[in-house]
């Protein structure tokens, strides 16, 4: 009989179930902090990015107070979304009946409507949703009551904090269907194992799948060490901060390079995955080093997408399992998949 106190993987059913979907979407997404932004999109005042949060359509935008602010991107006349896209306004209007707002959300003006209309402008202000910035990302929470993210994370901040992922900029994005359940990703993300598998021309001859192991460290994130094989090469940390904000850090100061998943459109069976790709401000000038560093990390998620699609194909089979991980290889996978629980709990 397999031994009793191995980690293993969810059960199938964790993945392809609509209902433990909508269970996840209503306890931990609607609940807890999703990454929303880079403060890279973001540097001056005006800059603004649109996103949905699981039903909950919002705009992030830097204040005229230079304060981030994610707003409900929803008229309060008829609520037609204000905001699409990404771009830099003095004012948030919407193209509907061009009500006015202003950026940290006060409606401004209501073209047309005279004094005598009875509507007091000061009295509507778009919704703010509770926002922190967290080592150059932004992350927002429709629950009030959510503890700080911060303070959440202090082990991780120690972390990457010698990094100053805040100072990075965008050199490239790269967008990607993605026909699985959001954890299929999580978890080929947040293990090097494979690397022996599809990886074994890129990752595995640097970062070798025998070195890797989850750092220690408290908190709802898990960092895969992946240590270089010799001094000439670099390590990689993939890091997850729960449930799915996904981003890979060389930590090296003389040529940082991160990448940030970002999932959006999340559906029980898909989602539609945008990987950013940023690079020191030195670097991110160059054009060679920035189209490489594009180059590279499309190149490992090419590698990436056939295991993803299989396991997604195997995970419908009557015959898939409840397996077993590798205590070392896949400890990432364990502590994502206790903390998921412990959300999901009754």
């Amino acid at each position: 009989m397999p031994a009793s106190n191995l980690a293993s993987t969810g059960s199938p059913q964790s993945f392809t179930d609509p209902q433990v979907f909508d269970a996840e979407i209503d306890k931990v997404f609607r609940e807890g902090w999703v990454c929303v932004a880079h403060v890279s999109q973001l540097r001056a005042p005006g800059d603004f990015v649109t996103a949905d949060l699981f039903g909950a359509p919002i705009v992030v935008v830097r204040g005229k107070d230079d304060e981030i602010r994610a707003l409900s991107n929803v008229c309060l006349h008829r609520a037609m979304p204000i905001a699409s896209g990404t771009g830099n306004t003095h004012v948030l209007t919407c193209p509907y009946h061009l009500w006015a707002y202003d950026l940290d959300g006060q409606l401004k003006s209501m073209p047309l409507v005279g004094k005598d209309s009875g509507i007091d402008v000061s009295a509507y202000r778009l919704p703010c949703l509770k926002t922190e910035v967290w080592e150059g990302f932004v992350f927002a929470t429709r629950n009030r009551d959510a503890e700080p993210l911060a303070a959440q994370l202090v082990d991780l901040t120690n972390l990457v904090a010698p990094f100053k992922m805040a100072e990075l900029e965008e050199v490239g994005t790269l967008t990607y269907a993605s026909p699985w359940n959001w954890k299929v990703l999580v978890e080929n993300f947040m293990e090097a194992y494979h690397h022996i598998g599809p990886h074994h021309d890129t990752l595995q001859p640097a970062n070798p799948a025998l070195l890797s192991g989850r750092a220690a460290g408290e908190g709802p994130f898990s960092v895969l060490e992946m240590p270089p094989v010799d001094a000439d090469h670099d390590p990689l940390w993939a890091m997850c901060i729960y449930p799915n904000m996904l981003f890979a850090l060389v930590p090296n100061k003389d040529r940082t390079y991160l990448t940030w998943y970002q999932m959006t459109n999340m559906h029980g069976d898909h989602f539609d995955l945008t990987v950013h790709v940023y690079l020191d401000k030195t670097r991110a000038r160059v054009p060679d080093e920035a189209q490489g560093a594009v180059a590279l990390t499309d190149m490992v998620h090419q590698e990436d997408i056939p295991m993803c699609d299989g396991v997604w194909r195997g995970l419908q089979s009557p015959y898939a399992i409840k397996g077993p991980l590798a205590p070392k290889l896949e400890a990432p996978l364990a502590h994502f998949r206790a903390w998921l629980d412990e959300q999901l709990a009754p």
